[in-house]
């Protein structure tokens, strides 16, 4: 039914798109006692208008899929209006808000939990924001709110020069969503491209004040990844994330190195990551295979075998879909 409404939808002129993304995940696990396995399903549909532009406004709308136990519904993803001058912007909206949305890691395969999401810090939001542009800086400030953390705002700095992208951040939650307090967030998010090189850095520290009952609370998230590439066919990227939660003594960490390798229209990711688990680490070596028989369709197939320093090793499978009709 979505196919066929972007189809008339684009008969008339409109910039209407459909996105999908699924996935179908087997893993195997060798216990003990006996052999355990689990099969796990992504089905992710997210259809919308990219941009519609008239008389300095601009719109942007699109609706997607949420599962709950065996009920699929439709939801809005994001609604925004845009009030566009040649030195400033002022922006109403219904949409997660945050930083650090791109990085490699997150993105490489469909069922990642933070595929395209903001993996810094992330909000469900429902305001106004006002930007000020100045040459090559842009000052931001935000209002917005939701049912859990009541009120938000934001305010962002950007400097964008060539080769060089930074924003730095600050973000006032009045409710955190498990603690039910004051929240501060503070951070940046930046990209530095040279030539055949690339860095991508983001970092947010996060902080709850003392209040009745809540103790002080520190926490804080790091992701770096540098890629490199040899040539249009090869790139190699490495990333790093370290990330210490509110409440929890121990730094979790995350090293990644992986092989972007492109043949016509075969592309292969190859690599490992050692990650830290409860108590444990766990080491996984992978194999991603992606065909792209046309544009904007990619059918893959990947493998994960997974060692685990205290446990059974396990293997997990599985095949993955992407698709965008414009």
């Amino acid at each position: 039914m979505l196919a066929m409404t972007c189809q008339i939808a684009l008969a008339v002129s409109l910039p209407i798109y459909l996105d999908w993304r699924s996935s179908l995940a087997y893993s195997i696990y060798d216990l003990s006692d006996h052999t355990s396995s689990k099969l796990a399903e992504l089905y992710k549909v997210n259809a919308g208008i990219d941009t519609l532009f008239a008389n300095g406004i601009r719109t942007r709308l699109e609706l997607s899929n949420e599962e709950k136990r065996l009920v699929s519904q439709v939801i809005i993803k994001h609604a925004i209006i845009d009030y566009i001058c040649e030195d400033y912007e002022v922006q109403l909206s219904i949409q997660d808000y945050g930083y650090g949305k791109v990085f490699f890691i997150n993105n490489r395969r469909n069922d990642h939990p933070f595929y395209d999401q903001n993996a810094l810090a992330n909000y469900r939001w429902h305001g106004i924001s006002y930007t000020q542009k100045l040459s090559n800086h842009s000052l931001g400030l935000g209002v917005g709110s939701n049912d859990v953390n009541i009120f938000l705002s934001d305010l962002n700095y950007r400097f964008k020069l060539n080769p060089v992208d930074l924003q730095v951040f600050g973000i006032y939650a009045h409710k955190d969503s498990r603690y039910t307090t004051i929240k501060y967030h503070l951070g940046y998010d930046a990209t530095v491209a040279f030539k055949n090189w690339q860095l991508r850095s983001g970092y947010v520290f996060e902080h709850i004040p003392e209040h009745k009952n809540i103790v002080e609370m520190d926490g804080w998230h790091l992701i770096n990844e540098l890629s490199y590439s040899i040539n249009d066919n090869i790139k190699t990227i490495i990333s790093i994330e370290h990330q210490n939660q509110l409440a929890k003594s121990e730094t979790d960490h995350l090293y990644e190195a992986c092989i972007d390798l492109k043949y016509k229209k075969l592309q292969n990711y190859v690599g490992l990551n050692t990650r830290s688990l409860p108590d444990e680490e766990a080491i996984t070596y992978f194999l991603d295979l992606n065909f792209h028989p046309v544009q904007d369709l990619v059918l893959g197939a990947f493998f994960d075998y997974v060692n685990l320093s205290k446990s059974n090793d396990y293997m997990k499978f599985g095949l993955q879909t992407r698709f965008r009709m414009k």
